[in-house]
C-alpha cells in the first residue's frame, strides 16, 4: 500500500502577499522635492540599499526643468 503525500496547495493570494511583503522590505517610498522651493514634488520607489535619488525634472510652478533631490516620505 502506497502512502499518499499531502502537498499543501498555496493560493494565489498567499503567494502575492509574501512577494509584496518582501518587495516592500527592500524598497523605500521617497519624495523628490524641487530645489526651486516651490513645494512641488514627485514620489518614487527606490531600493533601500541603493544610492539617494536626484533628478532633473519639470516643475510646473516655475515652468522649467529643475533639480529634484530626495527626501523620505512621511507615513
Amino acid at each position: 500500500m502506497a502512502a499518499k503525500s499531502k502537498a499543501k496547495s498555496v493560493s494565489f493570494h498567499e503567494t502575492e502577499e509574501k512577494s509584496v511583503l518582501t518587495v516592500s522590505l527592500r524598497t523605500l517610498i521617497v519624495r523628490l522635492i524641487s530645489t526651486a522651493q516651490t513645494g512641488f514634488f514627485y514620489t518614487k520607489v527606490r531600493r533601500r540599499l541603493g544610492p539617494k535619488l536626484s533628478a532633473v525634472k519639470y516643475d510646473p510652478v516655475v515652468k522649467s526643468r529643475v533639480l529634484f533631490v530626495e527626501s523620505r516620505k512621511k507615513k
